[in-house]
């Protein structure tokens, strides 16, 4: 079968319309990159069960300058520390879209700290969902101030 540059761009137009209504594959990388979907739950897909559940995460997120940032405005460089419950440590950098992840496997509740600069922000309580987006969100969430993020000084 032969199929021309204009039946392919709708094909692909019409693939992205489905990866976007379900929620994925926003951000600077498409589907499966890891710089998709920046600013969104990332645990809504990235769990067994999932439909990103040949790639699970335990904890994942997306790291911004203030917590009302637009989902494009993410932190490049951010350091995200991760202590779980039995003292385990994982050291996350967030990308250049400002998203962090891990398989890592962890003991909750976990502890987040996030530095970025010479700024420190630290998660008043200890988390037993590591699908930071749930809560940290716009609009936020559970009693969440916005989203993840460290105020420059």
């Amino acid at each position: 079968m032969r199929t021309n540059r204009k039946t392919l761009g709708r094909m692909a137009g019409a693939a992205l319309a489905v990866v976007i209504a379900a929620g994925c594959g926003s951000g600077e990388g498409g589907e499966g990159s890891a710089t998709m979907a920046a600013g969104e739950n990332c645990l809504g897909c990235h769990v067994d069960g999932g439909k990103a559940s040949e790639r699970p995460f335990t904890v994942a997120g997306t790291v911004y300058g203030s917590p009302d940032a637009a989902a494009n405005e993410g932190v490049e460089g951010a350091q995200v520390k991760i202590t779980d419950s039995a003292g385990k440590v994982v050291n996350l950098t967030s990308n250049s879209v400002g998203n962090f992840f891990t398989d890592e496997s962890l003991a909750f509740p976990v502890r987040a700290e996030l530095k970025d600069g010479g700024s420190v922000a630290v998660m008043p309580i200890a988390i037993t969902n590591g699908g930071c987006a749930s809560c940290h969100a716009q609009p936020p969430s559970n009693g969440a101030p916005g989203r993840v993020f460290v105020a420059t000084p």
